[in-house]
């Protein structure tokens, strides 16, 4: 077994806030990345136990290199909401040899384990669709600690049993990076989720 992380990044909301729009991750994600056309489906109550798809349009192919680090800014001024765009240009765009094609229109299928109001923790493991194909078992752990009024710390690590000799998923890791930011941004920008 191997893990990849602690990842922590500060933001500038507070962690009820930040909990409260990760929680409502449905309609969130289309407002805050819609670019990338993605789709959240919950089967259940969104507790422990419930099934979360990610989906993308059937006619969209994301592809990626494992290697490839998808959020950097290019330039120091690059605000977060240019860095989800360039995110998504390059989801789009990464061709090599190593991809996942999720033209089945199901990215990931996730068994959410934990979601706990009082940590604001969220537990899942992976459990299908193309992220899978890389991992006979990989769990991810994002937590939402409250430092300051309006200032949270969000943490992110997997643990990962590779199939086959491939790299960490790094990927993941952008993409959560590239998420959480796009919420602080969205969340500064508006008064969803008071």
């Amino acid at each position: 077994m191997y893990t990849l992380g602690p990842v922590e990044v500060e933001l500038n909301v507070s962690a009820y806030r930040l909990w409260a729009a990760v929680k409502d991750m449905e309609s969130l994600l289309p407002r805050v990345m819609p670019v990338l056309r993605a789709s959240v489906e919950i089967e259940g109550d969104g507790g422990a136990g419930s099934i979360r798809y990610i989906k993308f349009p059937a006619e969209t192919s994301v592809t990626y290199d494992s290697r490839e680090r998808l959020m950097e800014p290019e330039r120091p001024e690059q605000d977060r909401a240019e860095c989800c765009q360039v995110l998504a240009q390059r989801c789009h765009a990464l061709r090599d040899s190593k991809f996942w094609d999720v033209s089945t229109k199901i990215f990931s299928i996730e068994r959410i384990d934990v979601m706990d109001d009082d940590t604001y923790t969220e537990v899942h493991t992976l459990i299908g669709g193309e992220i899978d194909r890389q991992y006979s078992f990989y769990r991810s752990t994002k937590t939402f600690t409250p430092v300051d009024i309006g200032l949270t710390v969000a943490t992110w690590f997997v643990e990962y049993e590779p199939l086959d000799d491939s790299s960490a998923p790094e990927y993941p890791k952008q993409m959560f990076l590239a998420f959480i930011k796009a919420i602080e941004a969205y969340l500064v920008s508006h008064d969803d989720y008071a």
